[in-house]
């Protein structure tokens, strides 16, 4: 029971990223940040908010998924969920190239933990949130293979589809829940 209280209290939520390049052609990467780590968050044993209860607290506060929102409505948000922490950030494509900025905010003092900067290949994209998550959760003992499956299930079922020019990526959901069994 004090395990589970711990865990409860740790519970991180990630919120959309902010997308710096504001390009259409990049506009999914808001929304899949906050997945993608979410879901490395949760593969590497830290507990954090789906994205459907995430969904349903933006609801409840009548905030759109897709704003940008400001530090005292992700408090806001994380203390409807229950959450210890909220993650925000940024996502920037210059060229081919992927730059991602994540920090921690918690809940209870509204502090900031240091930035936490990645970048790699656009094409490696979940490589580059397995790092940030790497460095979010540093004592998993969840091996890289095991994070690389989680990201296998995910790509293979997410739909990229064309809407008006734009690319937007959907049907990403967590891997933890449809292949809980791959992590225990």
């Amino acid at each position: 029971a004090a395990t589970a209280v711990a865990q409860a209290v740790q519970r991180q939520l990630v919120v959309p990223f902010d997308n710096v390049s504001r390009e259409a052609q990049t506009y999914w990467l808001s929304e899949a940040s906050a997945v993608i780590l979410t879901d490395d968050l949760i593969a590497l044993g830290a507990p954090a908010i789906t994205r459907e209860d995430r969904v349903r607290a933006f609801e409840r506060l009548r905030v759109p998924v897709s704003s940008t929102l400001s530090h005292a409505t992700v408090i806001r948000l994380g203390q409807l969920v229950g959450a210890a922490t909220a993650v925000v950030g940024s996502v920037q494509v210059k060229g081919q190239d992927l730059i991602v900025r994540a920090r921690s905010i918690r809940i209870d003092a509204g502090r900031m933990a240091p930035e936490i900067v990645e970048s790699g290949p656009l094409a490696s994209v979940f490589d580059v949130y397995a790092r940030i998550a790497r460095r979010m959760v540093p004592g998993s003992g969840v091996t890289s293979e095991q994070l690389e499956q989680a990201h296998a299930v995910v790509a293979e079922q997410q739909e990229l589809f064309d809407h008006g020019g734009r690319h937007l990526l959907v049907g990403l959901r967590s891997a933890r829940e449809r292949h809980s069994h791959e992590f225990q």
